[in-house]
């Protein structure tokens, strides 16, 4: 009776270890390329950095210097997805935008390709790269906003921090207010229609 408890608790065992080889196997393959930054505690399957995005809305108070804190779920995925690199924010419509190093590497390549002599790529490049300034996260996981950004997104006691997947907005809290936040619901409700044309 024992021996037949033992070989079906070893056969359990060994059809748990072949699923689980197969779904690490599946993991592998739909995020082949990325780097791994835990485990499921029971099965072993294992998680990616590509599934860790800016996600959220956060207000946050910033001080007469321009500091402001960075909210905690942003600062993980700095340092889980970006390894803690510095943060480059620039001008963005009527907010700033703060892009990880990595992300603005790539945005910075792709404009790189663009005809440098048309005058709608010139004009991007000097307001969007023209604005771009250098902004590490402290050890109190605070960003330093420059005066001049600061001025051109009117942000002077309170922001709304707005996750937007690879990167985050970050807005004066009276400019969300005012429009913004009855605008992009309205903007929503035109764009999911699109993109729901396009499958998503």
């Amino acid at each position: 009776m024992q021996n037949t408890k033992n070989k079906t608790a070893s056969g359990y065992e060994k059809i748990f270890k072949n699923l689980k080889k197969l779904l690490d196997k599946a993991y592998s393959f739909l995020y082949s390329g990325s780097v791994l930054v835990s485990k499921w505690p029971v099965s072993g399957i294992k998680w990616h950095k590509n599934l860790i995005m800016f996600r959220g809305r956060f207000e946050h108070s910033v001080t007469d210097k321009g500091r402001v804190s960075v909210p905690s779920k942003f600062r993980e995925v700095v340092r889980e997805k970006y390894d803690g690199e510095t943060l480059i924010i620039t001008n963005f419509d009527k907010c700033l935008v703060a892009y990880p190093l990595r992300e603005w590497n790539e945005l910075e390549r792709k404009v790189s390709e663009l005809p440098q002599f048309r005058q709608e790529v010139i004009s991007f490049l000097r307001y969007l790269m023209g604005g771009a300034t250098d902004c590490p996260v402290d050890g109190q996981g605070r960003i330093l906003i420059p005066q001049s950004l600061r001025i051109h997104a009117r942000i002077s006691r309170e922001v709304v921090m707005v996750g937007m997947l690879t990167k985050f907005e970050i807005w004066a809290k009276e400019v969300w207010e005012e429009d913004e936040s009855l605008k992009a619901y309205d903007e929503f409700k035109r764009s999911r229609e699109i993109l729901a044309a396009e499958g998503l």
